[in-house]
This record gives C-alpha cells, sequence and structure tokens, in this order.
C-alpha cells in the first residue's frame, strides 16, 4: 500500500468513526471541513492570521506591475493574487496548485511566492490565499503545466517554503507535498467530499472502508454515467439534491449551464482521480487537463450527455417519475405515521393536478423538494404507474416498511 493509499484508508476510517458517532450532524460540508482540516494542528484550524499581513501584501504590491494583489468583497476570507497577460480572467479552465504551510511559516512562504510570481510575468494565474489556518491555505490557480513546474521548482528550491510544507489532502493528486487538481467550474474538494459521506453512507463497519474499495466506488460511479444504459445509478444522480444544488450553484454566479454541463464537470473530477489514483504522474495529469480544455472533445462529451439526458427524460415518464412517487411515499409514510393519509393526498393530487394545480399540489410536502419533483407529474402518469389502484399500489410498497429504519437512514443523508 502506497502512501497515499494509507492516507485516504486513514481519512475515510477517521471520517466514519464521527459519522458514526455523528450520524446528524456529520454531513458532506462536515467532510469537506476535515479536508480543510488535513495536517492543520487542531488549535490553528480556521485560526485567522495576522489581519496586518494582508494590509502589508495589499500596500506592498499596490504598484507592482505584475502582480495584481487586492480584497474582494464576495470573498472576504481572501486576498486575490493575479496576473494575465492575456484578456481571459473570466476563463475557468486552471490548474490548481493547493500549499499548505505551518502556521509559523505562513508569512514568510507567501512572502517567497508572490515575490517569485511578480518576477515570472509568463506565468498567468488567478490565485487566492486564506486568512484563516487551512489545509487549502493557499491556492495558486495556474493557467499550464510549465508555470506550475516552475512554481513547483521554487518551492522545492526555497527553504522558507520547503521547511514549512505540510501535507496536502491525500484525495488531490500529489506532487510531494503540494497537491493539483482541475475542476473548471465547481470544486473538486467539495465534489470529493459529497462522495466521500456518501460511501460512508454505505458501510457497516470500519474493517470495511480502505482506499481501494473507496477507488472502486468512484469507477462504479463514473462508469455508470459514462455507459450508454440508463440504469437506477444514474437515475438516482441526475435526479439527486447534488445535481439541482449544482446547477441552482453555477446559475447564482451567472453561468448558464445545463445538466451535460454539470455531468461533463463532475465526468472531469471523477475521471481525474481514478486515472491518477495509482499513477501520481505530472504528464498524465496535465493530458487529462488538456483534454478537459479540448473544446472539441467537450463538446462530444456534452453531446453524449445530452443524447442520455434525453433518453432519460423519456424513460422518465415511466422509471423517473416512479422513483420520485417511491420515494415519496417511504418519506411521507414516515412523516405523518399514516399509510392511508399518504394514499389520500396522492389520490387528491392526481384527481386535483388537471382542474386545479394550485391547490392539489399543497397536497405534497415542500421536505426534500418533494413538491418541485411533482409539479412534472401528470395524473396519466401517476394512474399508469400505479395501475389506476393508488391505495393498493401505497399499501403493497409500505407493507414491509419499517419506519424505524427508514427514520435512522434518513437522518444520515
Amino acid at each position: 500500500m502506497t502512501d497515499r493509499q494509507k492516507e485516504i484508508t486513514s481519512f475515510l476510517q477517521y471520517a466514519y468513526k464521527f459519522k458514526s458517532a455523528y450520524p446528524n450532524e456529520i454531513n458532506e460540508d462536515y467532510i469537506y471541513s476535515f479536508l480543510q482540516a488535513y495536517d492543520v494542528n487542531n488549535e490553528d484550524v480556521k485560526k485567522p492570521y495576522d489581519p496586518g499581513y494582508f494590509t502589508y501584501f495589499t500596500e506592498y504590491y499596490k504598484n507592482n506591475k505584475v502582480l495584481d494583489v487586492y480584497y474582494d468583497s464576495s470573498q472576504e476570507s481572501f486576498l486575490q493574487v493575479q496576473h494575465f497577460t492575456s484578456n481571459q480572467r473570466s476563463d475557468y479552465d486552471f490548474i490548481k496548485l493547493y500549499v499548505n504551510v505551518s502556521n509559523k511559516g505562513y508569512f514568510n512562504s507567501v512572502s517567497s511566492l508572490l515575490n517569485f510570481l511578480s518576477m515570472h510575468p509568463e506565468i498567468e494565474h488567478l490565485s487566492k490565499i486564506s486568512k484563516e489556518c487551512r489545509c487549502d491555505q493557499i491556492i495558486l490557480r495556474v493557467r499550464d503545466m510549465d508555470g506550475i513546474v516552475k512554481i513547483i521548482n521554487h518551492i522545492g528550491s526555497d527553504p522558507n517554503i520547503l521547511n514549512n510544507l505540510k501535507n496536502s489532502n491525500p484525495f488531490l493528486m500529489k506532487f510531494g507535498a503540494v497537491g493539483l487538481a482541475f475542476d473548471n467550474l465547481l470544486s473538486y474538494n467539495g465534489l470529493i467530499a459529497h462522495f466521500i459521506n456518501e460511501y460512508l453512507t454505505t458501510k457497516k463497519s470500519v474493517e470495511e472502508i480502505n482506499a481501494d474499495d473507496f477507488a472502486g466506488y468512484l469507477m462504479n460511479i463514473y462508469n455508470d454515467l459514462i455507459s450508454e444504459e440508463i440504469n437506477e445509478t444514474y437515475m438516482n444522480y441526475i435526479s439527486s439534491d447534488l445535481m439541482a444544488h449544482h446547477l441552482k450553484h453555477l446559475k447564482d454566479i451567472g453561468v448558464r449551464a445545463t445538466t451535460s454541463d454539470v455531468l461533463l464537470n463532475h465526468s472531469y473530477i471523477l475521471n481525474q482521480f481514478i486515472n491518477l489514483y495509482n499513477n501520481e504522474d505530472l504528464n498524465r495529469f496535465n493530458a487529462l487537463y488538456e483534454q478537459s480544455r479540448n473544446q472539441e472533445y467537450s463538446k462530444n462529451v456534452i453531446d453524449f450527455f445530452d443524447k442520455k439526458y434525453k433518453l432519460y427524460r423519456e424513460v422518465g415518464s415511466t422509471l423517473y417519475y416512479k422513483k420520485i412517487l417511491d420515494d415519496y411515499i417511504i418519506f411521507a409514510s414516515f412523516k405523518y405515521q399514516n399509510v392511508h393519509e399518504v394514499a389520500n393526498r396522492i389520490s387528491e393530487f392526481a384527481k386535483g393536478r388537471v382542474n386545479d394545480p394550485d391547490t392539489a399540489i399543497k397536497n405534497i410536502t415542500r421536505d426534500k423538494g418533494f413538491r418541485d419533483k411533482f409539479r412534472n407529474i401528470s395524473p396519466e402518469i401517476i394512474y399508469n404507474i400505479t395501475n389506476s389502484d393508488i391505495f393498493g399500489y401505497v399499501y403493497t410498497l409500505t407493507n414491509s416498511l419499517n419506519l424505524n429504519d427508514y427514520e435512522n437512514s434518513s437522518r444520515v443523508s
């Protein structure tokens, strides 16, 4: 087992123990915070650095002709550092270099990196530095691999950084202690945190958990996404809260994105981890990065996802909507503790859907987004799924339902 595999296994088992002890609290947001705190002293996590540091850097570089160092009110926790020789600053295609340094070495390390970047105007980057002590406190978003290599070489030759360097989180492609990733429109660590959380919910003991098993779990998800088949895993993925959250996030930041765009981004991140898990090689990493920037390749992948999504929607008239209906029945049975009421609510929804849709939709709870999901379900679809016997369908589905088990599982998600 490689050092990286050991680190991943240790992290997963650590997170699982916390999740088992606090199932109501530990979710993907907490997993993300664990990644942020990787190899950082507990007393230093989220500890703000001296505010005078950032004032010093902005003043020192205010007349610099290479570096633009400033605050962005939308990211108050970070100092922004950037340099472009071309008008491409709205472009999201960057390699992220994650640098984690000790608390005591923070000021000298940041000073060294900014000084180096100011002397290398050929390196295009859009970077940021956190005011808090965290594993991803320094993120250098660099345009190309040549710039990355120059920065890595500088880190390896400067004792101000090297002597204070700590490990990046092991789910990143590692080069020494620094981490590398590309993620385009979304967060690499954010998506990995989501998958870690989902992976842990499938396990019943810490002994089942290891790096290879997690890598296999991600590979299965990736293969289901790129498969031409419309299977249950793909259906669950498309209809998940994750997809809805990412589409909303992109809309909120002003990016016009479709489901296929999000799937493309997810496939980059999944493929990246899978391909580099057992082969941490800069050339391989760069090949995957350049592939992600290839417009023709991306267009072909999006076309594939468009066709699959269209087929999914066609299939969705039965399989997709059946899953929504079944999920609602199980959830509502727990919520109301009355199977007859659940069946009656669905029946009233179906009967009133055509003549009074605004009133009919109120029969469906807003919890977990069910009301929004039901807005596209016609009475014909419900009658088709239930074979025109809504009450019988609900009773059959809930007949073997253990509400206590459902309560426990629902609280973990």
